[in-house]
C-alpha cells in the first residue's frame, strides 16, 4: 500500500508534532524527573499522536493494488429444438458423454452450457422439443451475456436449420467451432406444408380448404392424401410425385354440419421408410358458428377511419356489413350483432339516440369517436379542458387478458404514428380494460386511448380520437385483425352470472395454459372464501381434476403445457347450499415448424466456423483435439488500483489507540497522572 499526500501536509504534521512533544517535555516538571529512556518514549508517543492527527486533517489517500485472475470462458451453444431429436434420436444420451469429455479436455476453463432455440435460454433443460430456431439472435446474444469477458472460443452444436430470423453471421474476435448434427443428404420425405381456410365458418355452409404438400426423393411412389373434418374423411386423393422435389396442391369444398370447434386434419401416407413422419400430418382448428354476423356501420361523412374499417371487413364471408348515417331512425339495432360508429354526429342528440337504441337492444358497439363535438353520454364522459387537440402516441400496458395481443400489434401501435385527441379527460363507464393508453410529448400517461368495457348490459370498445387509419397504412393486416377481435368481443352477450372464468380461447403449443375465475357475492363483492373445483376435459376424457389457487380476491389455475387439441374446463363452487357451475372451451394449437425441414445445413455451420473448425457429430472427438491444440485458453490477470482515504483504514485507529494507551500507562506508572 502507498500513501499519497502533499509535502506541505507532511511538513506541517511533523513540525506540529515536534512542537507539541517538546512543549510537553519542557513544561511538565514531573516528566523531567523520570529516566531519560522513559522521557524519550513519552516524547515519541506524543509526537506520533499529534502528527498523525494533524496529518489526517489533510485527507491523505491510500493507494493499493488488487490482482484478479479470470479463467478463460468457453460458451457451448446447444441447439435445443425439435429438429435435433427428429434427426438423431440418440443425440441426447450421446451429448451427456461428450459434455464430460469436454470438461476433462478443457481443464481449468469455465465452460458455459447454453441451450438455445429462438434465443439463448439460460438454465433451460435439454429436452430437444423447442419450436423455432434463430441462429442470428443466438450468436448476437453472446455479446450481451459476455460483453468484456476472457472468451477463448465458442462451440456451436446444431443442424444449421433456421426457422426464424435471417442468418447474419456476426464478426467475433474469438474462433467459433461448430459440430453438425443430422444428415445433409436428401432422403424420402413427404410432408403437409400448409392448409388455407377460414378460421370461422357457419353452420350448413360450405367452405373451401386448399392443401399444399411437398415431396422429396419420393418420385414414383404413390401418396395417399386424406382430409378429415368433424371426424369424417371428407376428401381423399392419390398423387405420385414425378420429380426429386415435387409439390401437390388441391382444393376441397367442405360442409359444416355441427356447431363447435373441430380439428381439420390433412394427412399423407405411403409405403416408404421416412426418417420422420412428424410432418406427415397437419391439424388446424375451425370454429363453426350458427349464423353469419351482421355488422351495422354508422357515420356521417367519408373519413380515412371509415375506409380503414371497411377494408378490414371487406370480403369476409362470415360478415354481412350494412352502412347508414347518424340521422337514420329506421334501423333496428337488435337485428345486428354489432354496431360500428365512426366519428361524431353533427347533432349531439343523434349520438344519444343511437346509444339509447343500442342500450335497449343490448347490442355491442365499437366507436371511433373522432375529435369534434360532445362525448358525454351513458357510456363515456369527457371533460374538455380547452378547445385544442393533441397528437398523441400509444403505449400498451402489460396486463391485458381479453384476447391475445400479438407482437405485431404492440410494435405497430407503439410506432411513430399519432392519433388526434381532444385535450381533456375521458372516463369510460363500466368494467373498463385498456388495450392502449396515450403517450403525450414522449411521456406515457394513464389516459385511455383504446379500451374495452361492459356497461348497462352492453359490451363496447372505444377508439378515442381519430387518425387510426395511419396505423392501417403501416400494418393493414394487423389493424384488421384488431378490429375483428374487437367485433368478437362486443358481439358476445354479457355474462351476468356470479361465477365467471376469464382467459384466452386459444393457446399455442408450448405456452402455459392458465385461467382466472371470480365469484361475486350477494353484495356484488369479490369473494374467494370457498373452494373452487375444476375438471379439465379433452375429447370427453378427464385430463385433470384439481382446485383453483386463491389470489387476493379471486382464483387462478395453471394447467402448464398441454398437448394440442380441443379442451373444456368445468368449474364448480358451493355457496349458500347451491352448486354454481360454469365451463369454458379452448383450444391448444400445434406448432410444427421444426419438422418442416429435416435436411441439415452444414454449409451454414462451415461459414460460422471460419476462424475455427467444423466437424460432424460422429467426428466430435476431432473437435476436442482441435480445442486442445488451439492454445487459446489462458487465464488473464487484472491489476486494479484502489484509492481510498487513509482515515478509513481501521489499523490506523488501532495504532493511535495503542500509542495513547502506552503513553497513559507510562504516565500512570510514573505518577504523572
Amino acid at each position: 500500500m502507498n500513501i499519497e499526500s502533499s509535502v506541505l501536509a507532511v511538513l506541517t504534521s511533523v513540525i506540529v508534532g515536534i512542537s507539541a512533544a517538546t512543549i510537553f517535555y519542557f513544561k511538565d516538571k514531573k516528566i523531567k524527573e523520570a529516566a531519560q529512556g522513559i522521557r524519550i518514549i513519552l516524547f515519541m508517543c506524543r509526537f506520533f499522536i499529534v502528527s498523525i492527527l494533524i496529518f489526517f486533517l489533510f485527507a491523505p489517500l491510500s493507494v493499493s493494488k488488487k490482482e484478479t485472475i479470470q479463467d478463460p470462458i468457453f460458451p457451448v451453444l446447444i441447439d435445443n429444438s425439435r429438429s435435433i431429436s427428429l434427426m438423431d434420436s440418440a443425440f441426447s444420451n450421446e451429448f451427456s458423454l461428450f459434455e464430460n469429455q469436454l470438461k476433462k479436455t478443457l481443464n481449468g476453463v469455465d465452460i458455459k452450457m447454453l441451450p438455445f432455440s429462438s434465443r439463448i435460454n439460460i438454465g433451460d433443460s435439454l429436452t430437444f422439443n423447442r419450436q423455432g430456431t434463430n441462429l442470428s439472435a443466438t450468436l448476437n446474444g453472446l455479446d450481451d451475456l459476455f460483453p468484456s469477458s476472457n472468451i477463448g472460443g465458442a462451440l456451436l452444436i446444431s443442424d444449421g436449420i433456421l426457422t426464424q430470423g435471417e442468418m447474419n453471421i456476426p464478426t467475433k474476435e474469438y474462433p467459433f467451432y461448430t459440430i453438425g448434427v443430422g444428415d445433409s443428404s436428401s432422403f424420402p420425405d413427404a410432408k403437409v406444408k400448409k392448409a388455407f381456410h377460414n378460421d370461422v365458418v357457419y353452420l350448413k355452409n360450405e367452405f373451401s380448404v386448399e392443401s399444399v404438400l411437398s415431396f422429396e426423393a419420393c418420385e414414383g411412389q404413390p401418396q395417399l392424401i386424406q382430409l378429415k373434418f368433424q371426424g369424417d374423411v371428407v376428401d381423399e386423393r392419390t398423387y405420385t410425385p414425378t420429380k426429386m422435389k415435387d409439390f401437390f396442391k388441391f382444393k376441397s369444398l367442405i360442409s359444416a354440419k355441427e356447431k363447435g370447434v373441430y380439428p381439420l386434419e390433412v394427412t399423407v401416407s405411403n409405403t416408404q421408410k421416412e426418417q420422420s413422419i412428424d410432418n406427415n400430418k397437419l391439424i388446424h382448428f375451425i370454429k363453426v358458428k350458427e349464423k353469419k354476423q351482421k355488422i351495422l356501420m354508422v357515420y356521417d361523412f367519408p373519413h380515412p377511419d371509415v375506409r380503414l374499417t371497411k377494408t378490414a371487413l371487406f370480403g369476409l364471408s362470415h360478415l354481412e356489413v350494412v352502412s347508414t348515417n347518424f340521422t337514420d331512425r329506421l334501423k333496428d339495432c337488435a337485428e345486428y350483432n354489432a354496431v360500428i360508429m365512426i366519428g361524431n354526429a353533427t347533432k349531439n342528440e343523434d349520438v344519444k339516440y343511437w346509444l339509447e337504441k343500442i342500450k335497449t337492444s343490448k347490442t355491442g358497439f365499437i366507436w371511433v369517436t373522432g375529435s369534434k363535438g360532445s362525448f358525454n353520454n351513458e357510456f363515456v364522459k369527457f371533460v374538455r379542458l380547452d378547445n385544442s387537440n393533441d397528437d398523441v402516441g400509444l403505449w400498451l400496458p402489460n396486463q391485458f387478458s381479453l384476447f391475445k395481443r400479438t407482437d405485431g400489434i404492440k410494435t405497430l401501435l407503439e410506432g411513430n404514428q399519432r392519433v388526434n385527441m381532444p385535450f381533456g379527460k375521458w372516463v369510460i363507464q363500466g368494467e373498463s380494460t385498456s388495450l392502449a393508453k396515450q403517450t403525450i410529448n414522449g411521456v406515457q400517461t394513464d389516459y385511455d386511448a383504446i379500451a374495452f368495457s361492459h356497461h348497462q348490459g352492453v359490451s363496447f370498445c372505444m377508439f378515442l380520437g381519430e387518425g387510426y387509419w395511419r396505423y392501417g397504412l403501416r400494418g393493414e393486416k394487423i389493424m384488421s385483425s384488431l378490429l375483428h377481435k374487437a367485433i368478437d368481443f362486443v358481439s358476445v352477450h354479457i355474462d351476468n352470472s356470479k361465477l365467471k372464468i376469464n382467459g384466452f380461447d386459444e393457446f399455442l403449443q408450448g405456452e402455459d395454459v392458465s385461467f382466472e375465475a371470480i365469484y361475486r357475492n350477494q353484495s356484488n363483492e369479490l369473494d374467494n372464501s370457498g373452494e373452487l373445483k375444476s375438471i379439465l376435459i379433452r375429447n370427453d376424457s378427464i385430463v385433470e381434476q384439481s382446485n383453483f389457487l386463491k389470489t387476493d380476491s379471486a382464483y387462478r389455475i395453471n394447467f402448464g403445457l398441454l398437448i394440442p387439441g380441443v379442451y373444456k374446463v368445468k368449474v364448480e363452487i358451493e355457496k349458500g347450499g347451491q352448486q354454481l357451475k360454469r365451463e369454458k372451451r379452448f383450444i391448444v394449437k400445434e406448432i410444427k415448424v421444426e419438422s418442416e425441414h429435416l435436411s441439415s445445413n452444414f454449409e451454414r455451420l462451415r461459414l460460422i466456423s471460419d476462424k475455427g473448425t467444423f466437424n460432424l457429430w460422429k467426428d466430435r472427438d476431432q473437435t476436442l483435439s482441435d480445442l486442445l491444440e488451439s492454445n487459446r485458453f489462458k487465464s488473464i490477470t487484472y491489476v486494479e488500483s484502489i484509492t481510498d482515504l487513509l482515515l478509513k483504514h481501521s489499523w490506523m485507529l488501532y495504532f493511535l489507540i495503542g500509542l495513547i494507551s502506552i503513553e497513559w500507562l507510562i504516565r500512570k506508572w510514573q505518577g504523572t497522572i
